[in-house]
């Protein structure tokens, strides 16, 4: 959301004239472009805020689809305990057959 924001400043910075700071021209680059520049600033404008929206959108969307993903997949803890539970080397002990060895043999790693 933070990057749409800064994407919305930016594309209002680049449209709207403001007074100069000091020297410093913030915004409005077409309208006060020299003559023969303005339809390249227009150009670069259009289409850089044109880009900027779509990336936007898609940000908004593919986070969208991130969060409904996540609702619908189980929690860390969950999958941990699971798997520690299901397998039989979580104890850190490897147990061999007794009926082949004879009796039963534990092995720690």
């Amino acid at each position: 959301m933070i990057a749409i924001i800064i994407t919305l400043v930016a594309i209002v910075l680049y449209w709207t004239p403001l007074p100069s700071i000091g020297g410093v021209i913030i915004g409005g680059y077409p309208w006060i472009a020299p003559e023969a520049a303005k339809p390249i600033f227009i150009g670069i404008g259009v289409v850089s805020t044109i880009a900027l929206l779509i990336l936007s959108a898609l940000t908004l969307y593919f986070s969208k689809k991130i969060e409904e993903i996540e609702r619908f997949s189980e929690t860390p803890s969950e999958t941990t305990t699971s798997l520690s539970e299901s397998h039989a080397y979580g104890t850190g002990t490897l147990k061999f057959n007794p009926a082949e060895e004879g009796g039963e043999e534990d092995y720690d790693f």
